[in-house]
């Protein structure tokens, strides 16, 4: 991606994705890398991020998740880290019910928050949050 104008046409991103997944049965597992650079502008700066989950399909109206992700940014070092938990519940088959919690440890200067980098979280801070909602497909 390139600057979308002539004073930012030095801008630049790159970005490569790899991702995995493979079924054990009930249990789904998965692991990526994302790899992110960035020239002539501050954000967000080159970094690399990995993640690695598993989903286990309790029974047929239940599964539960599990995820982690952790950014390592180039310069400076370091980044955050985030986990998260999500319990599903089919209640039919458009409709279910969610619960989930997640944490994000933040190291130095990153400021990644729940809802996206700078929002409603200082440098270095952690944040926790839970959801819970009802979800209805058409």
């Amino acid at each position: 991606m390139q600057g979308t104008s002539i004073a930012t046409q030095s801008n630049a991103q790159q970005r490569a994705l790899l991702g995995v997944s493979y079924d054990f049965g009930p249990v789904t597992t998965l692991a990526g890398l994302r790899w992110l650079n960035t020239r002539n502008t501050d954000v967000p700066p080159s970094s690399l991020l990995y993640w690695g989950g598993v989903t286990w399909r309790v029974n047929a109206p239940l599964a539960i998740s599990a995820s982690v992700y952790h950014t390592q940014f180039r310069n400076p070092h370091g980044g955050p880290t985030m986990g998260a938990l999500l319990v599903d519940y089919s209640l039919s088959r458009r409709t279910d019910v969610y619960a989930e919690g997640a944490y994000v440890s933040n190291r130095s200067f990153s400021d990644v928050g729940l809802r996206g980098t700078g929002v409603d979280i200082a440098p270095g801070m952690d944040q926790a949050g839970v959801t819970v909602g009802i979800r209805h497909t058409f």
